[in-house]
């Protein structure tokens, strides 16, 4: 065979192993858009790519103000994991890695040798690691570099085909985790109460379908409180004063059981569940409940409460946390004259 003919050949070949890998990971990348859960997807996915680059080891690093953390990694069988020491480098250590991958660029290191004297901080992090050599790409979003994906010892004779899939990851990986902060903030805006700050209804409805899909599995305690007297607030101070004393009910409970324990489900009606406290712990949380009430919050509220150590019908619990609510709301106004 001519080495014309030769040379054709090694081009073809060449090319036929580019389309090959171009296919493989549009593949990866449409399985990792149609996954649910995205850090599932993005395990699976880096998983599929180092055994198919023949990679020991394929990792993402995420980028932060100060340093760069490995949250993912996939090592080939024997290859010692590194994504513990990984946490929180400090970028100043490895300042000319960060550098080139901040202006875009991807970074192709054939022998840690050739940079041991001039990037002194990414050769010993190398070294460390008993890497030969590596191939990393940045993943950029709105110019900004928010991490990079890279391999260790993978094959160099294909360092161009892993460089171009590693950028194109890159790039989808950026866009789902920009889907996923997006996806983030509207659930949070779509099960929080804007005015308060605790969770709204919607996430009260969610969580009690979860309690009743759970069984007899955990505890539970629910605290029903409300307001008294706000018609009388709104009347003499108006409904800026009446909102204002909704917020400080919400603030004092939200400082007792964390705001994602607190749903507001009314006006001035907020709902407290929680899993897996004990009777005594509980018991002692609705005292100071009514102890923190009027002296530290500057508000007067009626408080039912219910535990159950195995709780199968949560919302019979609630009935009955909201029945003692109404007995002591009805105490209040017999024993005030207000209206209610």
């Amino acid at each position: 065979m001519s080495d014309e003919n030769i040379f054709y050949k090694e081009e073809y070949q060449k090319t036929v192993r580019a389309l090959e890998a171009e296919h493989f990971v549009l593949e990866q990348i449409a399985r990792l858009c149609a996954s649910e859960d995205l850090e599932q997807g993005i395990s699976h996915m880096i998983e599929a790519l180092g055994k198919y680059m023949e990679a020991e080891r394929i990792y993402i690093f995420e980028n932060y103000e100060k340093c760069l953390s490995n949250t993912f990694e996939w090592c080939k069988e024997g290859i010692t994991p590194q994504i513990d020491n990984l946490q929180e480098v400090d970028k100043e250590e490895i300042c000319h890695w960060v550098g080139e991958l901040e202006k875009g660029q991807e970074i192709l290191i054939k022998d840690i040798e050739e940079i041991a004297d001039c990037w002194e901080g990414e050769y010993r992090l190398l070294k460390m690691q008993n890497i030969k050599s590596c191939i990393e790409a940045p993943i950029i979003l709105n110019n900004q570099l928010i991490g990079f994906i890279g391999v260790d010892n993978a094959p160099m004779e294909i360092s161009q085909i892993i460089r171009r899939l590693l950028t194109t990851v890159g790039y989808f990986v950026a866009i789902c985790m920009k889907n996923q902060e997006n996806k983030q903030v509207l659930e949070r805006m779509g099960y929080s109460d804007q005015m308060t700050g605790c969770s709204n209804r919607n996430a009260y409805i969610s969580k009690m379908e979860m309690l009743k899909k759970q069984g007899k599995t955990r505890s539970l305690g629910v605290c029903i409180c409300d307001l008294n007297g706000l018609k009388l607030i709104n009347d003499t101070g108006g409904h800026m004063l009446g909102d204002e004393a909704i917020c400080d009910l919400a603030k004092g409970l939200i400082s007792i059981f964390d705001s994602r324990n607190v749903y507001r489900i009314g006006g001035d009606e907020f709902a407290v569940l929680l899993l897996d406290v004990k009777e005594e712990e509980f018991e002692r949380q609705m005292k100071q409940v009514h102890e923190d009430a009027f002296p530290k919050w500057g508000v007067s509220v009626s408080v039912g409460y219910a535990w159950q150590k195995r709780c199968g019908n949560p919302e019979e619990l609630v009935n009955l946390a909201d029945q003692r609510m109404y007995d002591e709301k009805k105490q209040y106004y017999l024993e005030n004259g207000e209206e209610r």
